[in-house]
């Protein structure tokens, strides 16, 4: 059977919407149809995560967040095509205000999404974004090996033993704050907030340093200052970009 489409607000790519009677589910999450005996494996490889990484790196305004659930029912296998059409034309809503504009200035879809960026010349040439998201995921990765935790201050990982030393007044902010100090007003970024979870104990479960680093590394990304190309960028690489940017000199 056919599709219909969907139309999006904006520039935003427009959903193909599949047929009742085809038995697919749209996921509305990343905009992409599924054959019903495979949309349970889908959700489990968490389909969206790689798009939400992606944006991460793109600038501040595209950043998403996880859409909430469908209040529809899920269809059963043996609905009539009118309950999976009614299922699919709300995904279609849902997954409609997921999609992110690229550097290149061209919007897709999560399904879309991670494609696209693996050939975009623009995506590739704005790296200062992706190298600090890269840092970031590398310590976090550590956490499930080690006692690590990130300062969430100036994004760096430590044994959870010695983040107290490392973040005494005279130490990591006092010297993230002579660096703002020494850069323009518009790319100084925010003194960042604390993150509302504790620290977790040096015996404590995996799920805690989870919870903290998660947090951390999120007070930590919103502190850094964003230049007017849209690149968001570490503190001690704003005078070596403002050097090279042609927007900035503008």
């Amino acid at each position: 059977m056919g599709c219909t489409s969907s139309s999006n607000v904006g520039s935003a790519p427009a959903i193909m919407i599949p047929d009742g009677e085809s038995k697919q589910i749209l996921c509305y999450k990343c905009g992409k149809a599924i054959p019903y005996s495979e949309y349970e494996a889908h959700e489990s490889e968490n389909c969206f995560d790689a798009f939400t990484k992606i944006t991460r790196t793109l600038p501040v305004s595209e950043a998403k967040k996880l859409p909430q659930k469908l209040a529809e029912a899920f269809p059963k296998e043996d609905a009539e095509a009118a309950v999976f059409n009614a299922y699919n034309q709300a995904a279609a809503k849902t997954a409609s205000v997921m999609s992110a504009k690229c550097y290149c200035g061209q919007s897709f879809l999560p399904s879309q999404f991670t494609e696209h960026v693996k050939t975009c010349e623009k995506y590739q040439e704005n790296d200062s974004a992706v190298k600090i998201q890269s840092a970031l995921q590398g310590i976090v990765q550590k956490k499930q090996y080690g006692r690590i935790v990130i300062c969430y201050m100036c994004g760096e990982g430590f044994p959870v033993e010695k983040l107290a030393d490392h973040q005494e007044p005279n130490n990591c902010s006092k010297r993230q704050q002579e660096i703002r100090d020494s850069l323009p007003e518009q790319l100084k970024g925010t003194v960042p907030e604390k993150p509302e979870a504790e620290v977790p104990a040096a015996d404590g479960e995996k799920e805690a340093f989870n919870a903290y680093n998660k947090e951390a590394q999120e007070c930590y990304r919103k502190s850094l200052p964003v230049c007017k190309c849209g690149k968001r960028l570490v503190l001690n690489t704003v005078k070596n970009h403002m050097e090279k940017c042609d927007l900035w000199k503008q």
